[in-house]
């Protein structure tokens, strides 16, 4: 009886093929995979975005500081070493009890509450208080300015000044350069808006839009 079987050209054909066909679909997979992440960080936005307008309502209607220094050890709601300083998560960790909502799922750094050097979003401080304990009355547009963006610590300088945080630069152009901004979400980022609402931004309009930062704008 005569075997059949496959012949080398055949097999590496097949192989071929297969190869082809995972290149063109693992790009797509990962894509998918991100846009679910994203979607998960958006969620989180949304809530502290609604966490934020609850924290005005009992405040004043003014938003809270980036943190303040204290000298009692605060225990940290994630399990996160004691620490003096009171950032603004914690300020408004009462009005979410959940401390994934600080987390973005594709940050390659673990959220801590006890440092602002590893968080995974980051506040609109802007130089020395345009958002920083402002009252929301205060605010030209709040639908259009941005408090909270995926990223790390707090944006706090619009330019580079002695003994400002860099984290805030202009290009050539005169416009606004972030570096603690982060395009974790398909070349783009989740924002959080000063009226609660919360949406993607591609990462160069995030970046370079001057009236997102500036609320007399």
């Amino acid at each position: 009886m005569r075997r059949s079987g496959f012949t080398l050209i055949e097999l590496l054909v097949v192989i071929a093929i297969i190869a082809i066909l995972a290149a063109i679909l693992f790009p797509v997979f990962a894509r998918a995979r991100e846009k679910a992440r994203q979607s998960s960080c958006l969620s989180n936005m949304k809530q502290l975005g609604l966490a934020a307008m609850q924290y005005l309502q009992d405040y004043d209607e003014k938003w809270h500081r980036h943190y303040y220094p204290t000298t009692t050890q605060w225990p940290q709601p994630d399990g996160s070493p004691a620490t003096s300083d009171i950032i603004w998560t914690h300020m408004i960790y009462p009005y979410v009890s959940n401390t994934q909502v600080f987390s973005c799922p594709s940050s390659p750094e673990q959220m801590r509450f006890n440092s602002a050097t590893t968080y995974n979003y980051a506040f609109n401080y802007h130089g020395g208080g345009l958002m920083n304990n402002r009252k929301i009355a205060n605010i030209l547009h709040p639908s259009e300015t941005l408090v909270y963006v995926d990223g790390g610590s707090y944006i706090a300088a619009p330019f580079i000044a002695p003994g400002a945080n860099p984290d805030l630069r202009t290009d050539p152009g005169g416009h606004y350069y972030i570096d603690a901004v982060k395009a974790w979400h398909n070349d783009g980022c989740n924002v959080a808006y000063a009226d609660g609402h919360a949406k993607w931004v591609q990462y160069m309009t995030v970046i370079k839009t001057q009236s997102m930062w500036d609320p007399t704008l």
